[in-house]
């Protein structure tokens, strides 16, 4: 139950960002592929281990982030970025000691 409401509550979201001012200025076409490919996600996908990897082709949306011309805005947005890259590597790679094998 707590899945469903969760499901219905991300979509809602999506919804909301892809009709904010700034996804709308990322263009028509990108806003049509994330409601597509996300609604062939929806009626093909079963959760698993994989998902960011295949919500990836969704990534154009992040765009609508970088639109505003605040240049604090935009630098703070790739100072996130790096610093999440960097967060990734770690626990992706992160050796415990019992175990080394690569993801």
């Amino acid at each position: 139950m707590l899945g469903c409401i969760g499901l219905v509550l991300l979509i809602a979201i999506v919804a909301v960002a892809l009709l904010s001012p700034w996804a709308r200025r990322i263009g028509v076409d990108l806003r049509l592929w994330i409601v597509g490919y996300g609604l062939y996600v929806l009626a093909v996908f079963f959760p698993q281990s994989s998902t960011f990897r295949i919500l990836v082709p969704m990534a154009p949306g992040l765009g609508a982030l970088a639109v505003p011309r605040n240049r604090v805005w935009r630098v703070a947005l790739v100072v996130l970025g790096i610093a999440g890259q960097a967060g990734w590597i770690y626990i992706a790679w992160w050796v415990d000691g019992y175990d080394w094998t690569p993801p």
